[in-house]
């Protein structure tokens, strides 16, 4: 059943466009890890119930759901490294994983139904996008009021989940698979003791504020 309270099927929507959502997960304030970049096409006559902004869904729905738009549409995964965030800064590096999701998931388009998206629905965040990419729509709380952008914001979380379960496994001092990043106290005991790890964003990504972290008591 469709989702009315969605912009692709609102009423004036022009539904015979081909449209994707972009969105990303682990942006800011993350001191460590990919920030990953989705981009994600779906049909639209065919609506996947439940999907919204992945930070009002469970686990559990995020994995359901992600089944489901995986198998129904298309998708392009992009990584924005904690080095490329610390050379390009997290805004632009951000943007250049997003442009890179788009022109990957275009390519996917062309070849399975013969042209590139016509419009592409962002956050506002992401206006430097319009810059290369005139059919960019950039919204406020995109992932809440568009049902692409939800669907790209549910990809993204759970590959997000996944790489940090994997960074704790390989260092387990951080408490990364239950903050991802965040600085709660077992993460700035960990940073304390250890040090950053080889997926932490380095000082200058936070400024002063890493130095001011590290040298507390």
């Amino acid at each position: 059943m469709e989702d009315y309270t969605k912009i692709e099927f609102q009423n004036g929507f022009d539904r015979s466009k081909l449209v994707i959502g972009c969105d990303e997960t682990n942006y800011s304030p993350s001191l460590a890890g990919d920030c990953v970049v989705v981009a994600c096409w779906l049909p639209l006559d065919n609506p996947i119930e439940g999907i919204n902004d992945s930070k009002q869904l469970t686990h559990k729905q995020h994995l359901e759901l992600f089944a489901q738009i995986t198998e129904a549409g298309l998708y392009r995964v992009e990584l924005a490294t904690p080095n490329d965030i610390t050379v390009l800064g997290i805004y632009h590096a951000r943007n250049l994983a997003a442009e890179l999701a788009i022109e990957g998931l275009n390519r996917k388009l062309i070849t399975r139904l013969g042209r590139p998206a016509d419009l592409i629905l962002t956050e506002t965040s992401m206006k430097i996008l319009k810059d290369t990419l005139p059919m960019v729509e950039p919204m406020k709380h995109g992932d809440q009021i568009s049902y692409l952008i939800g669907a790209a914001s549910i990809i993204a979380k759970v590959y997000t989940d996944a790489l940090f379960e994997g960074y704790n496994n390989f260092w387990p001092g951080y408490n990364l698979a239950s903050n991802h990043g965040s600085v709660e106290n077992k993460h700035k005991l960990g940073l304390k003791e250890l040090g950053p790890s080889p997926v932490h964003r380095l000082h200058n990504y936070a400024g002063g504020w890493w130095a001011k972290l590290l040298d507390s008591k």
